[in-house]
This record gives structure tokens, C-alpha cells and sequence, in this order.
């Protein structure tokens, strides 16, 4: 089975998100992505999805809980 972008980009911003990482510190975003073994090239070029998405995440995980 070969994983799509679109499946990587999900499961580093999910990853992300459930770890707490500062999304605001690219280093941390990437130790955090290298470690949980996602291999470097696909950090590179997917990591400011990733980021964005798990962002936007948060954001509409928040507005559900204030509701």
C-alpha cells in the first residue's frame, strides 16, 4: 500500500496536535517528526502542511468545546 501526501500530511499534523507540539517552532516541528520516524525528505516537503492543518485542528476543536 502506498501512502499519498494526503495521508502523510494527516498523520504528522495529527501526530503534532496529540504530542502539544509548538506549531510555532520549527525546530521542535521537526525533531518531533524525525523522531516518530516520518522519513526526512517527507518532513521537509510536507511539514508546512502538516503544520497548517494541525492549526486549523485545533482551531475547530476549540470552537466545538465552546459551544
Amino acid at each position: 500500500m502506498t501512502e499519498t501526501n494526503d495521508d502523510l500530511v494527516l498523520q504528522m499534523s495529527t501526530l503534532l496536535r496529540t504530542m502539544g507540539t509548538d506549531l510555532g517552532d520549527e525546530r521542535e516541528v521537526i525533531q518531533a517528526l524525525v523522531g516518530a520516524r516520518f522519513r526526512s525528505g517527507d518532513v521537509i516537503a510536507l511539514m508546512d502542511r502538516a503544520v497548517e492543518k494541525a492549526r486549523i485542528d485545533a482551531q475547530s476543536s476549540e470552537a466545538l468545546h465552546h459551544d
